[in-house]
């Protein structure tokens, strides 16, 4: 994984603990999981964890459709049509 990309998941992570009901950065966390695994550079078993973290924020917030889209980013990197 790139120096970046990890930056970025550290910062994500960060924000996460230091507010869980943050659902912004829940759903950032998923899609960016996502978009590096499709590069090869994460292990398999994290796309269920970017699915939680897609499901976290749609549950923190259900009206925001971005939210639904970084979830479907995930579905689709998993193949689950």
């Amino acid at each position: 994984m790139f120096v970046n990309e990890k930056i970025i998941l550290k910062c994500l992570k960060d924000a996460i603990k230091s507010d869980p009901k943050y659902a912004d950065a829940w759903s950032a966390l998923g899609q960016i999981q996502a978009y590096v695994y499709s590069f090869g550079r994460l292990k398999d078993d994290t796309l269920e964890e970017a699915l939680a973290n897609t499901e976290k924020a749609i549950t923190l917030d259900p009206q925001n459709a971005r939210y639904y889209q970084s979830k479907a980013t995930v579905l689709q990197m998993q193949k689950n049509w």
